[in-house]
């Protein structure tokens, strides 16, 4: 079934008995986009979409069960699903934020948060083994406010750890207003410190060398994400946040950098192409494992690839060690 129809289904889910199975229509419906020759980033686009669709399911029926809110709230979501970059479904990445303090809050939103889990949980969304999850991660708006000028403040390893994870939220239910919380990210734009130690702590992600790639046998895997997609995606992160980027998206922020002149035009586009590059090979070999009944892993083994393709990872990797070595130089981070 194409988007249109699949979103169509969830739009209509009768209740919480409907939820099992949902992983396997997203898993079915990117599968057969993908083999459309639909590209892996249109596809996540599609995903989130029907993903926010099934929150608002779930969260409408917390709010049935447990009444109106208190004040006003919104539910965030991150990680490949705040940036719009999720193409089958991986663990949660989520959290609350009410506006005022009101009594009762606190209670209210956390028997919403643990309904809501459970709900996602059953759907197919494992729970995030770092914990970072509404159960854990809900506040007022200040509360919310607080911890963000504290990570641009203090950018010690767990602030920047944090702030990486939040940065890239993307509010998708609820009547509260977070501009004020975008407002903290923009701040970013000035904080030379922050962005500093946030890049360094991004070019610690480094793809395999080329020679490695040449070495390896037939038979050599190695982690697409770990090594290909998150270099791309957090340095990405850090040029999106000095170039004020309104979007948590890793080709809008690469292209914002360019636009506030941080990055040149070739450099976007080599690293698009790359980006989109890994990212098919990743989802190929995705929908392969979920076809064969094994879980999807960002495992990709090189006797998978064409020698074209091992030609263009070669190309991708290197494109990708260039641009860490000008953002060393461009963020200062050998002053850390």
């Amino acid at each position: 079934a194409g988007p249109v129809a699949v979103m169509n289904r969830v739009e209509r889910l009768g209740g919480r008995d409907a939820l099992p199975g949902y992983a396997v229509k997203v898993a079915e419906m990117a599968s057969s986009l993908f083999d459309g020759g639909l590209e892996p980033t249109v596809i996540g686009g599609f995903v989130a979409r029907l993903n926010d669709t099934l929150l608002t399911r779930i969260l409408r029926w917390a709010e049935a069960d447990l009444g109106p809110p208190p004040t006003p709230y919104a539910w965030l979501v991150f990680g490949s699903e705040g940036r719009m970059e999720q193409m089958v479904l991986t663990d949660q990445d989520n959290a609350l934020v009410w506006g005022e303090d009101v009594p009762g809050a606190q209670e209210y939103f956390t028997a919403l948060a643990d309904k809501a889990i459970a709900d996602l949980v059953a759907a197919g969304f494992p729970r995030c083994p770092g914990g970072y999850m509404s159960t854990k991660w809900l506040g007022g708006l200040a509360w919310w406010e607080e911890r963000f000028r504290g990570w641009l403040e203090k950018p010690t390893p767990q602030a920047l750890l944090e702030a990486s994870i939040f940065f890239d939220f993307r509010a998708v239910h609820g009547h509260l207003d977070v501009s004020r919380l975008r407002s903290v990210i923009a701040r970013a734009a000035g904080a030379r410190t922050f962005l500093s130690a946030m890049a360094k702590s991004a070019v610690t992600f480094h793809p395999p060398s080329g020679l490695g790639l040449r070495l390896r046998s037939e038979s050599a895997r190695f982690d697409m994400k770990l090594k290909g997609i998150s270099p791309i995606v957090f340095l990405g992160r850090v040029y999106g946040l000095e170039s004020s980027a309104r979007t948590s998206n890793t080709l809008d922020r690469l292209r914002a950098a360019v636009a506030a002149g941080l990055i040149a035009q070739d450099t976007c586009d080599t690293l698009s192409e790359a980006y989109r590059f890994l990212l098919k090979v990743r989802l190929r070999t995705q929908i392969r494992a979920i076809s064969e009944g094994k879980p999807p892993s960002n495992l990709v083994s090189l006797s998978d690839l064409s020698s074209m393709e091992r030609s263009r990872l070669r190309d991708a990797f290197r494109a990708i060690e260039v641009w860490q070595e000008r953002a060393s130089y461009h963020f200062r981070t050998d002053l850390f």
